[in-house]
């Protein structure tokens, strides 16, 4: 299978995980005021720069294996409560918002 680059050299799917990342980042900076004004602590280990940094060192085809979620996690941070690092699904908690 070809892989899609740009002028550079970085593939696409290296742009999507910068673009990803800088979503995301923002979407929970931006929330910190609405938890800071209920009292609450805003966490975000998908975040962690040692999460963020262990996932761009394994290739985007690498980061997913059958039955396990989100392993990269696991790896980078062992220290994890196992109820976060061995999920098989993600959450629905839209009706809690």
């Amino acid at each position: 299978m070809d892989v899609v680059s740009d002028r550079r050299g970085r593939s696409v799917a290296h742009w999507d995980d910068w673009s990803a990342l800088r979503h995301n980042g923002s979407a929970m900076h931006d929330s910190a005021p609405l938890f800071a004004e209920h009292g609450t602590h805003q966490v975000s280990p998908f975040l962690d720069n040692e999460v963020v940094r262990a996932c761009l060192h394994i290739g985007a085809g690498s980061r997913r294996r059958p039955g396990l979620y989100k392993p990269p996690l696991a790896l980078a941070c062992p220290d994890l409560p196992r109820f976060l690092t061995s999920r098989q699904f993600k959450g629905h908690f839209t009706p809690l918002l």
